[in-house]
């Protein structure tokens, strides 16, 4: 909806965030910590890039308006319609935001990177999405194992007293004291996307079908595997259904974790058509993991 304009004189509104902080930060700080995790909201809430228009600096009675650092004071004004509004999320979503930004990062300054649409070729979105996965997850969950230390302990000592050949028995240990007691990609895609499978089903679909169709997905992709296991090529359509829905999932699962509930979750999805026609595209071209 435009501004109204009376006899020529043209009226506006914006929205501006005042901060304060409770000691002194430097400007690329400020930015770092305020301005840039804001923008990158906007473009996940909008699928359009936005920047940082104005910021300003103020102590006491001084204020500075700064330019040209990290400020477009000539980006478009509006990226369009939001996925969600301050009036649904209300005052205290910003804050968690700016904290969540901080304990994630730099997922979602990935994220609104493919929202903007930096990425060149749909491969390659493919591939960095794939990887975001893994790596929110292990923002999230920092400490998680699949294997308790005194299950690695009894199989350590196991392993040593084996018969097993020393070359051998040292890559097992070796293995099992590193990345082998990690949660594998399929579980941490499964824990990712659970919660965004009860709030708005229709993104996920089949939860074990997508997870397994993800992980073949970035297999592929990293591995430089151009064919299936039928010997064809990957349909590129396909790639870039299962990329969007991986997208939407991300970004689904940074909101509810910034305390978005389920329900604004599902009534925002359902009434926001940018993501509608994603599942109408996914639907089509992945209906083994999306059919009813």
């Amino acid at each position: 909806m435009s501004p109204p304009e009376f006899g020529g004189f043209r009226v506006s509104t914006n929205t501006t965030a005042v901060i304060t902080v409770d000691t002194a930060v430097t400007l690329p700080e400020a930015l770092h910590r305020f301005g840039r995790p804001i923008a990158t909201l906007m473009t996940l809430l909008s699928g359009a890039a936005s920047s940082v228009r104005r910021f300003a600096v103020r102590k006491d009675d001084v204020r500075v308006q700064v330019l040209g650092y990290q400020v477009a004071t000539g980006a478009p004004e509006s990226a369009g319609d939001l996925l969600l509004y301050r009036s649904v999320l209300g005052d205290d979503f910003l804050p968690r935001w700016l904290e969540l930004a901080q304990r994630v990062n730099p997922v979602p300054q990935i994220l609104a990177a493919a929202w903007s649409d930096e990425f060149t070729t749909i491969d390659t979105e493919a591939l960095t999405l794939a990887t975001v996965a893994e790596m929110l997850h292990r923002r999230l969950y920092p400490d998680a194992t699949r294997f308790s230390d005194e299950q690695i302990t009894q199989a350590t000592e196991a392993l040593r007293e084996s018969q097993v050949d020393d070359a051998v028995k040292d890559s097992l240990i070796q293995a099992l004291q590193g990345w082998w007691a990690e949660e594998s990609y399929p579980q941490r895609l499964k824990q990712l996307a659970e919660p965004v499978a009860e709030a708005v089903p229709s993104a996920v679909g089949k939860l074990n079908r997508w997870k397994s169709a993800v992980r073949a997905q970035r297999v592929a992709a990293a591995h430089g595997l151009g064919e299936d296991q039928a010997k064809q090529a990957p349909d590129i359509l396909e790639v870039y259904a299962l990329t969007q829905s991986l997208r939407w999932v991300l970004t689904f699962r940074l909101l509810l974790e910034t305390g978005v509930t389920p329900d604004q979750l599902a009534t925002a999805a359902e009434q926001n058509e940018r993501y509608q026609n994603a599942v109408r595209i996914w639907k089509e071209r992945l209906p083994r993991i999306y059919a009813e």
